[in-house]
């Protein structure tokens, strides 16, 4: 919170200590006011709203501890994975086949860390991630931030279907959205592709307004390691025409 909050926290103040028919006088309120300034006033309110409706905690006026206790425990509920899982999560997206599935928090770490792993410090790149995800992540919840999943993709189809379907039953990724990263099926009339095209378009589209640099980084990559697969390819077939071209000219 900042000066101009304190208005409106002496006001919420006021009517929640109203409830126990206590009041508080303004040196008590700019002490609790400078306990919770590391919040932000509407997670503050959130946290109020939270003491009034405990129980336990709900039957006596709040102190800045109670309120703390509110947003400590609604934070480390939000599905934030912690930092030693985050980093084995990241670690998955050095293998350019691989699709892995993680949060805006460890795809901005991971790409802090990259320049220290790429020099072969596997040791210091975890230090690194695991400073600026704890930083990040702290960042996140102070501010609200909800968490997202987002996916990045490998060229493997057989690891981007079990990885974007695992997301799925975890709750991770909508379904829609994962069908729409997917291969569409074969039937016996063939591929739907005008369907197929027009779901792409749009994940595509709400990738690329989700994505952060890292990711689209990521993005460019694997294009250009899919352009390189493809000249490679191209340059076996001109060899083969080749031979063969030689062959019955013999």
């Amino acid at each position: 919170m900042v000066e101009n909050d304190f208005p409106a926290f002496a006001k919420m103040l006021d009517t929640v200590y109203s409830l126990h028919g206590k009041s508080l006088n303004g040196e008590s309120k700019a002490l609790f006011f400078r306990a919770m300034a590391q919040f932000p006033l509407p997670m503050v309110r959130a946290a109020m709203d939270a003491h009034v409706r405990d129980p336990d905690r709900g039957q006596y006026a709040p102190k800045p501890a109670d309120l703390m206790a509110q947003i400590v425990g609604k934070v480390q509920s939000d599905g934030r994975p912690g930092a030693d899982e985050a980093w084995a999560i990241s670690l998955t997206s050095r293998d350019e086949a691989k699709t892995v599935v993680w949060t805006q928090e460890m795809a901005e770490a991971f790409e802090i860390c990259r320049p220290v792993l790429e020099e072969g410090d596997e040791v210091g790149a975890r230090m690194a991630f695991k400073d600026a995800y704890n930083r990040l992540v702290t960042e996140a919840r102070r501010d609200g931030k909800p968490l997202t999943w987002n996916a990045s993709l490998g060229w493997d189809l057989d690891s981007r279907q079990e990885a974007l379907h695992l997301a799925v039953t975890r709750n991770q990724l909508p379904a829609p959205a994962v069908a729409a990263l997917l291969p569409p099926p074969v039937t016996d009339d063939g591929y739907d592709s005008a369907k197929a095209s027009q779901q792409l378009a749009e994940i595509r589209k709400m990738l690329a307004s989700m994505g952060t640099a890292a990711e689209r980084r990521q993005r460019a990559k694997e294009r250009a390691a899919q352009a390189q697969r493809d000249a490679e390819h191209a340059k076996k077939r001109e060899i083969a025409a080749r031979v063969a071209t030689y062959g019955s000219a013999e």
